[in-house]
């Protein structure tokens, strides 16, 4: 999952910053807030989930942990 996430974020974000799982994506402005839409169609499409309204909080986008802990509390 982490890697997919990762290579997702690589692939379609313009910055040449080094993404791990723990890189703070907002601070390292590798999304910004178009970006965070797109993440979250990405997530929604690839694991088949549906991220309900009360945890589009920037707390669960800040890196690539947060994103896994918010997916795996979905399932």
């Amino acid at each position: 999952m982490e890697n997919n996430l990762i290579e997702y974020l690589k692939n379609n974000t313009s910055s040449n910053t080094e993404i791990t799982v723990d890189t703070l994506l907002l601070e390292e402005n590798i999304l910004d807030s178009f970006g965070i839409i797109d993440l979250i169609c990405y997530i929604e499409n690839t694991f088949s989930i549906v991220i309900p309204d009360d945890e589009f909080d920037i707390s669960n986008f800040k890196d690539i942990n947060s994103i896994i802990k918010l997916i795996q509390k979905i399932r």
